[in-house]
């Protein structure tokens, strides 16, 4: 069969699950049946590509389609009664429209099974479910129950044998919708894992060839040779993703305003889990579906439709697609070879960055539910099983489950076991980077009051050897580590950091604070520290607090922004003066240094330690589990190194560029060398004390580690601290920002612009909208003091102002000129000897004038407009006060959801006498 059904069949428009309509009772019901329709056409788009377009979604308008090929179906639901109550039985008989399901005949056929455990060794008996419980038992409404993609996956499908017989018919069943069909041939059907034959009405009878009664049965019975084809089944139990991603809202704000700044960063993380698809674009792009480490599918591309993740935010599944292409070819000099080796199956460990800042992917979020993520780098930590550990059999055992199987084979055949673990000979060892002091172990674990204070000690004594003409700051490393986020199974189970090692580089000596014996974590900021949580406090702000002592780490920012997350009401986690991004340093030193592929070395710290100092670093106690105690020896050398090596690597990127220190905080080849500038900064952590919606907005203020919103503020250590950022009392209320500056929104201010614009028409203001603004204040207004920054859209073709409305507009056309450019989406133009000009708003804005600010630019409540043209690079001339005349254009009927407005210029009378106004203005003679 080389086509599904004729042209006929696919005459329309595609199908939008969001253009439909569901016939819900309420909104919440809708959005239910429309993600149940969602998780049918993925599977059936999967399906399209396996099968060569024998299954489809179609309108139900082309339902009456007459077709000699196809042969409608119902799916009707039946409650098998006399088994469990506890565990009740649903099944989907699937028959000819034509005829009706021999109830007997069903129930014979499942009082013979005994592959069902739910089924006792006692009579069965079948009836229909109710009309008002179906969509509760498949997921679907009732008439439009489709043959496949039922949830929840445990209902048995019953196929009758009449339609086994021409397995070539192409079946017509209901599509999920009441105005969608599903169209799949009978041979698919058949294959769908699950789906069993049996003849459960009068029409199932064998194919037309003698057989004896035995093989009728047998023919009946048994079931299709060929594989089945299983429909993505997550795990039970699914864990949560390791970043929370963006809500829906936020996406939706993004999307729905193109023309505004996107406000969502890119997070950079590390996380460790299963490939489960691989989609090869090209030589150097790979798209990668993630799932959990311990993750089993099915073995086939049905896996890609499966959302194996949770996510934090909403408790809602997700995916996660890792997108290995420029960055990841940038970053490894083997990048396209990399990407060949990739398998699905690998366990790996990801580093990479959440790709929120572009609108594609986040469309990919919305649509999909599959994040997605830009990768740095990866590293194998477990080959691929064979195919057949990767499936499911027999129940959802788990790779942790089948992997011991997979050994012992492999050690039975002389093979090395699946999980290889690296050479420790080829890695960088502890004692590489420290020495040891008289004997005694670099390495001190800190878990009590006493070992607290001798290391306050050690301090105290770092600082008075360290002579006064000495510039260089006293060196410390700086690591944290916590339990890895795909062992979290609830998000009630907080993460903090469990371990803060401390490498004191003078004195050769890592401390590892073991916080889960010392601390309480995520706590309320104003709860009161104990004893133990005082002393150790007091002791960590001594380092912390102090810009005597650099604190030089790898993606040290991240950990720090940990630490204050994990316990809000310790005070030596707030502030940290002295803070040093090794990664940084050395991107720039390697560069000076004429050292290839410096952006590669510098994105993770066992590549930069492989760079500068021969070996990498063992990465494999990265992924162990920190909140067990005793921590291992293994534990303890792999945490003391991360925090020892980075003083060394400091050390070596200085010398491998003659770069010194300059100033206690400067560093530098020679005076004057900025490439160093801001090297050493200082970071203040700040907790919002409500859930203000307009604080955590214009704050960027985050949930990281508990429930408190924390607010981050940096500065160059050594410069004037920024004042302390407040929140705004409403959401356009004036706050500090992270910079410390004072700003005023303008929808806040009231600028009394009757006088002043008058008074400013005919005058050219320069060339930045800041000095035309700047103009209409008031140097005497309370609500804008002297120092304060306005806040507006500075891409907005206007600026909103509690009592007026201030436009500008660039490059205006005269009276018959033709437009500038090709395809100029606002063409504004020039009236009647410049009178007027048209202005272009979007209707959801002007609302028919209706809406605020369509109020205000019509000159209602006595609001006046401002109005400030240029002519293509000059300056801005003040043409005064103006309002909307008249809308050109009703309800956005043109130029893509724009109303066309005229606008009445009412100080003309000052303006036709300047030169500048002509030349914009009026026809040419």
């Amino acid at each position: 069969m080389t086509e599904m059904v004729d042209a006929d069949y696919n005459k329309g428009t595609p199908i939008v699950s969001s253009q439909l309509d569901f016939g819900g009772d309420d909104a919440q019901q809708n959005r239910q049946r429309r993600a149940t329709f969602d998780r049918l056409q993925r599977i059936v788009e999967s399906l399209t590509e396996l099968e060569d377009n024998k299954v489809s979604l179609i309108w139900h308008s082309d339902r009456e389609v007459n077709h000699s090929g196809v042969l409608p179906i119902n799916s009707l639901l039946f409650q098998a009664t006399g088994v469990d109550p506890d565990d009740p039985l649903t099944i989907v008989a699937i028959v000819p429209s034509s005829t009706k399901v021999n109830i007997p005949k069903l129930e014979a056929y499942l009082e013979q099974d005994n592959h069902d455990e739910r089924i006792p060794n006692q009579r069965v008996s079948c009836s229909l479910v109710p009309a008002e419980q179906v969509e509760a038992e498949c997921g679907f409404p009732p008439q439009s129950v489709p043959p496949l993609g039922h949830v929840p996956h445990t209902i048995r499908i019953i196929v009758d044998a009449s339609l086994h017989h021409n397995p070539d018919t192409i079946l017509l069943g209901g599509g999920g919708c009441p105005k969608i069909g599903l169209l799949v041939a009978a041979e698919i059907l058949l294959k769908l894992e699950g789906t069993e034959l049996a003849s459960t009405t009068n029409l199932s009878s064998p194919p037309e060839t003698s057989t004896t009664d035995d093989e009728e049965d047998e023919t009946i019975l048994q079931q299709p040779s060929t594989p089945p084809v299983r429909f993505p089944i997550s795990p039970v139990v699914k864990p949560f993703f390791p970043l929370p991603p963006p809500t829906l809202e936020q996406v939706e704000d993004v999307l729905s305003n193109p023309d505004r700044p996107n406000p969502l960063q890119p997070i950079p993380f590390t996380f460790v889990g299963r490939i489960n698809g691989i989609r090869r674009m090209a030589r150097r792009l790979v798209f990668c579906d993630m799932a959990p480490p311990d993750y089993v599918g099915t073995g086939t591309k049905l896996d890609t439709l499966d959302l194996p993740w949770k996510s934090a935010i909403d408790q809602e599944d997700m995916a996660a697609q890792l997108i290995a292409g420029k960055t990841f070819c940038k970053n490894r000099g083997d990048g396209a070879e990399a990407l060949r080796s990739l398998r699905v199956g690998q366990l790996i460990l990801v580093e990479g960055k959440t790709n929120v800042g572009n609108r594609e992917s986040l469309q990919h979020w919305k649509d999909k539910r599959s994040l997605d993520i830009v990768v740095f780098d990866y590293r194998v930590l477990e080959e691929a099983p064979p195919k057949e550990f990767l499936r499911r059999r027999g129940g959802s055992r788990s790779i942790q489950q089948q992997l011991p199987l997979l050994d012992q084979r492999q050690k039975a055949n002389g093979q090395q076991s699946s999980a290889v673990p690296p050479n420790p000979e080829d890695c960088l060892q502890l004692l590489d980077v420290l020495t040891k002091i008289n004997g005694d172990s670099p390495v001190q674990l800190v878990d009590s009051k006493e070992s607290v204070m001798d290391f306050q000690q050690n301090l105290e004594h770092l600082s008075s050897i360290r002579t006064n003409g000495d510039n260089s700051p006293i060196m410390t490393g700086i690591d944290c580590e916590w339990k890895p986020n795909f062992m979290l199974t609830s998000p009630a189970e907080h993460q903090p950091v469990l371990l803060l090692q401390i490498s004191l580089h003078d004195l050769q000596k890592v401390y590892l604070f073991d916080l889960q014996a010392l601390l309480r974590p995520c706590l309320k900021p104003s709860e009161t520290a104990n004893e133990l949580e005082q002393v150790t406090s007091d002791a960590l702000t001594q380092l912390f607090g102090s810009s005597g002592f650099l604190k030089v780490g790898f993606q040290v920012s991240n950990d720090l922004q940990q630490l204050a997350g994990s316990y809000p009401h310790i005070p030596a986690f707030q502030t940290f003066h002295a803070v040093l991004e090794v990664g940084s340093v050395a991107k720039v030193a390697l560069q000076l240094g004429k050292v290839a592929k410096a952006r590669q070395h510098t994105n993770s710290l066992s590549r930069l330690t492989e760079c500068l100092l021969g070996k990498p670093i063992n990465k494999q106690e990265q992924i162990s589990d920190w909140s067990i105690r005793p921590l291992t020896e293994s534990q303890q050398c792999y945490a003391a190194m991360d925090a020892a090596v980075t003083p060394v690597l400091l050390e070596k990127s200085l010398a491998l560029a003659e770069v010194s220190w300059l100033g206690k905080f400067q560093l530098g080849r020679h005076s004057g060398d900025s490439a160093f500038a801001r090297t050493v900064s200082s970071v203040r952590f700040v907790f919002l004390e409500n859930d203000n919606p307009a604080a955590v907005r214009k704050l960027n203020a985050k949930k990281i580690v508990s429930n408190q919103w924390i607010v981050s503020q940096s500065w160059v250590t050594g410069r004037d601290e920024p004042a302390l950022p407040s929140a705004p009392e409403t959401g356009n209320g004036p706050y500090v920002d992270l910079d410390g500056t004072y700003r005023v929104p303008a929808i806040s201010l009231a600028v009394q612009n009757a006088t002043v614009a008058h008074s400013l028409a005919g005058r050219l203001m320069g060339g930045s909208k800041d000095k035309c603004l700047a103009a209409m204040l008031s140097e005497n207004n309370p609500a804008f003091p002297r120092g304060a920054k306005l806040e507006y859209h500075q891409r907005s073709g206007y600026v909103e102002f509690d009592d007026c409305v201030v436009l500008f507009v660039n490059s205006p056309l005269r009276p018959g000129d033709a437009p500038r450019r090709r395809g100029q989406r606002y063409p504004n133009q020039w009236l009647e000897q410049g009178k007027f000009l048209t202005w272009f708003l979007r209707y959801n804005e002007w609302q028919d004038g209706t809406s605020q600010l369509g109020q205000k630019l019509s000159g209602g409540k006595l609001a006046t407009s401002v109005l400030f043209v240029r002519m293509d690079k000059g300056g801005f001339l003040c043409c005064g006060r103006c309002r909307v005349n008249q809308p050109l254009v009703e309800e956005g009927q043109e130029n893509g959801g724009l109303a066309e407005l005229k606008l009445e210029l009412l100080d003309r009378d000052k303006l036709q006498s300047l030169g500048y106004f002509a030349d914009m203005a009026l026809s040419p003679c």
